[in-house]
């Protein structure tokens, strides 16, 4: 993932949970599940299982927007299925 998030120049943190600690933290017993955390820490998305891929992807534009996050406008990402965690 380090090399992913080098080459798409994401510029904030990303975590990738592999033994599931941070999951557990959020009270969750699921996998795969999706937290979303703003910058205050604060849970603003979470949600069990595969999908909701663009109620995702509007809980985080709208969060851009808030913090009004350089390059926020107009940004988006769009889900593919494709990429080493995804299913065939």
């Amino acid at each position: 993932m380090k090399t992913a998030v080098e080459e798409l120049g994401i510029p904030h943190r990303v975590v990738q949970d592999n033994v599931i600690e941070i999951l557990k933290s959020y009270g969750t017993r699921y996998w795969s599940t999706a937290v979303l955390v703003d910058r205050r820490g604060v849970v603003q998305y979470y949600h069990i299982c595969e999908g909701a891929y663009p109620e995702f992807e509007a809980v985080i534009q709208r969060l851009l927007a808030e913090e009004k996050w350089p390059g926020a406008r107009g940004t988006s990402v769009r889900y593919t299925g494709r990429g080493t965690n995804s299913h065939p």
